[in-house]
């Protein structure tokens, strides 16, 4: 059985291995294509890619070391070396659990300082500090118990080991410690969701019950995003699945007069007003998909036939942030975040915050659905009469 063992973890660490190398020569492709565009993803820039493809080489070292020992070790069970014996084979795993544990809490520690300003990204809306404050804090609690759990493991495993003359205590219950390890994670759980609950989602969710300044659709569809917004009047009008067809991809019902100055955009680039207060209408016309705005803290599913909305309050423009993170090319990310087909990995978009001004006047700009598809009719019809002019 402990040559199988054996033989099983040599098989994890071969694949943790190769694993480990295809994510070091995806980093570095995905260095070199940001290099040759002269893009740089939001959130990292070339050499940030290259330091962490370095920190993956680093870990890559330590397992194929690691993986060496396995097999040294497997090779004394399978006799093709003469074989420890007695207490002394019996001090070899806890050893390398205790060297593999302590590593491990450091690598831990290491890659905290590492990547700590890469870990959340830039906040860009009123609520995104609340949920940025109630992650901080579960992720400290969570890191807590992390060390608590797998030190004791560690430790235990080296300090409990068999040893000549220790004879191993039979303890089957302790209800004292059962209540204990029961009552404590679920009071603290209990305290974390009301803390949620009374601070967290009221200050999130507030906003949803007051009249919004912008209301803008999102239909989601395999794989691209479409964006309404509402004319002049400022209402966003009536759809109809049924009215799908042709340029009308949204099912915009033009019987009702709201629908009629409504503005459709094919390309996924939502365009929103810096401090306002703006309700996000998502829906899908086919799968389950989900609108996220990483930057913006907002996140919800786009539901076959149940119309979803989302409120918030964007603080900071795409010009202003591209000042913030250095980055000129930064911008906004709209992803699915359900895995909703084979072009999934396509369905992005970008959102670019304006100021109020300079939003109005693009808005002005734009031309309504309607009147686009009125004038393509017009001129069917023009041509349809020139060539009946024609051929009589």
């Amino acid at each position: 059985m402990k040559v199988l063992g054996h033989i099983f973890l040599v098989g994890v660490f071969l694949f943790a291995l190769t694993s480990i190398v295809d994510a070091a020569e995806i980093g570095q492709m995905a260095a070199e294509r940001a290099k040759e565009a002269g893009e740089i993803a939001n959130a990292y820039s070339v050499e940030q890619i290259k330091a962490t493809t370095k920190w993956v080489y680093i870990l890559g070292a330590v397992l194929f070391v690691l993986l060496l020992i396995l097999i040294g070790q497997l090779s004394y069970l399978t006799g093709l070396r003469p074989p420890f014996s007695g207490w002394k084979a019996n001090k070899i795993h806890p050893t390398l659990i205790l060297i593999a544990g302590i590593s491990g809490l450091i690598s831990f520690v290491i890659s905290l300082f590492v990547v700590w300003d890469r870990m959340i990204l830039p906040s860009a809306s009123e609520h995104a500090p609340t949920i940025d404050k109630l992650m901080l804090i579960t992720f400290i609690l969570t890191v807590i118990v992390f060390f608590a759990t797998q030190g004791m493991l560690t430790l235990f495993s080296y300090l409990y080991r068999g040893k000549e003359g220790r004879k191993a205590l039979y303890y089957p219950v302790n209800d004292k410690l059962e209540i204990i390890w029961t009552v404590v994670p679920a009071t603290v759980l209990t305290v974390l969701i009301l803390y949620s609950l009374i601070y967290v989602w009221d200050d999130v969710m507030i906003d949803a019950q007051e009249k919004p300044a912008y209301e803008v659709e999102i239909v989601g569809e395999q794989f691209r995003w479409t964006i309404r917004y509402p004319g002049a009047d400022g209402k966003l009008g009536r759809y109809n699945y049924k009215l799908i067809k042709g340029n009308n991809s949204v099912g915009l019902d033009f019987n009702d007069p709201h629908a009629k100055d409504d503005i459709v955009i094919s390309v996924p680039e939502l365009r929103l007003p810096k401090g306002q207060l703006v309700r996000v209408h998502v829906r899908s016309k086919d799968v389950l998909h989900g609108f996220y705005a990483p930057h913006f803290r907002a996140h919800i599913y786009a539901v076959p036939g149940t119309p979803t909305s989302f409120t918030f309050k964007p603080t900071v423009t795409t010009e202003e942030m591209r000042k913030q993170t250095g980055n000129e090319n930064f911008n906004y990310e709209i992803e699915c975040s359900q895995l909703c087909g084979g072009g999934h990995y396509s369905m992005k978009g970008t959102i670019i915050v304006m100021e109020p001004e300079a939003f109005e006047q693009w808005l002005k700009e734009q031309k309504p659905l309607y009147s686009t598809l009125q004038s393509e009719k017009e001129n069917l019809a023009h041509r349809q009469q020139k060539e009946t002019s024609k051929a009589s």
